[in-house]
């Protein structure tokens, strides 16, 4: 059986009895002693160095453009274009995808890739990106890939 130990409200100072797994750091009578000591009353200020600046972003704050980096290959960026016909679930577009419809003044077909010609996905220079079908693609790319399929 267990002991009963004596302790003492935090707020008002009287005697309450709890087991030496209800000890905590903050020990209360009741609700409302609790709430007067730990709840944030309305217009009071919190710390300065927690609270949020006009115009400032929480940290996790990705905004319209990032890029998305993919397990076997490079990274891409990534614009937040919610409407656009090429958007994800989560309404980003792919950079590069966008650049190489407005090159051609077309849709990109559902068998095309675009090609980055000098192989940094991260440049989306008009002139890097080449459309292709998907499998001249990989035809063109499967010297550079030959070691992938061994291990």
């Amino acid at each position: 059986m267990s002991k009963i130990i004596i302790v003492k409200c935090d707020e008002c100072g009287v005697e309450i009895s709890r087991y030496p797994s209800q000890i905590k750091k903050n020990n209360y009578c009741s609700i409302e002693c609790s709430s007067k000591h730990t709840y944030i009353k309305k217009k009071q200020r919190l710390s300065i160095k927690t609270e949020f600046k006009k115009k400032q972003k929480p940290h996790n704050y990705k905004g319209k453009i990032y890029t998305q980096s993919r397990s076997n290959s490079g990274k891409y960026v990534l614009l937040y274009l919610p409407n656009n016909h090429l958007a994800d679930k989560k309404g980003y577009v792919r950079e590069h995808r966008l650049v190489a419809e407005t090159k051609i003044g077309r849709f990109l077909l559902k068998d095309e890739i675009v090609h980055h010609i000098d192989g940094n996905t991260l440049n989306n220079n008009p002139d890097n990106l080449q459309v292709m079908k998907k499998k001249d693609h990989d035809r063109n790319n499967t010297p550079l890939n030959i070691h992938k399929r061994w291990h």
